[in-house]
Order: structure tokens, then C-alpha cells, then sequence
């Protein structure tokens, strides 16, 4: 798994659309945020816990911050490598991150207000 981000904190929507920190110093553009999950009820899922596999092996998996998870995001890929991309459902979900934080799905939604 990867320990630093796959965003920067200077992206490239700076000032159009907001950010939300996960935590040491890694910002996600909100509208890039396809969902916001609990770690200790979404892994329940059997369905859950083969996506989150299936992340880990593909190398789509970062871990924000060195406490333990509570908290996954699911986020689409930067805008400039999603450009153009015509992917159908199974090439789209690979294309998807997964992004392993420290917070609480409440403090993380807290946060931004709009989430």
C-alpha cells in the first residue's frame, strides 16, 4: 500500500472547487469524492471487503497518515487523467482510488459542511 498521496494539495481545481483533508496535509477535490465509508461497518460486507481487495492489488490503495484507519474515500482519478477516457464499468472501477484515513466518516463530513 502507498503511503503518500495521489492528489497534491495544489491541484489543478485550486480556487474552482473545494478540497477535503484526510489528514496529513492530503486534500481530495470534493467533487472527485464518490463516497465516504466507516471502516469497522462497510467492511462487513462481503462485497465491500472484495472491492477493498481487489483495490489493495491493483496498487489503488493509499494510506493517509500512520494512525490506524477509520475511514475509507472512494475517489475518482485527477480530471487531467480521467480525460478522455471512454472506460467501461470494470476498466472505470479500477480507475477509482481508495484512500485510507485516520478520521471518522462524521469528522471528515464535518469538515466541508456539504457532504
Amino acid at each position: 500500500m502507498k503511503r503518500f498521496p495521489v492528489y497534491d494539495t495544489a491541484g489543478e481545481n485550486e480556487g474552482h472547487w473545494k478540497r477535503l483533508s484526510l489528514g496529513s496535509g492530503v486534500t481530495v477535490p470534493t467533487e472527485d469524492i464518490l463516497g465516504i465509508f466507516d471502516m469497522d461497518t462497510a467492511t462487513v460486507s462481503p462485497v465491500t471487503k472484495k472491492f477493498l481487495n481487489t483495490a489493495q492489488r491493483s496498487g489503488a490503495v493509499s494510506v493517509v497518515g500512520d494512525e490506524l484507519p477509520k475511514s475509507f474515500v472512494v475517489v475518482l482519478p485527477p480530471k487531467k487523467l480521467r480525460a478522455g477516457s471512454s472506460a467501461g464499468n470494470e476498466e472505470a472501477q479500477h480507475e477509482q482510488r481508495v484512500m485510507l484515513s485516520q478520521f471518522t466518516p462524521s469528522t471528515l463530513c464535518g469538515r466541508d459542511g456539504h457532504l
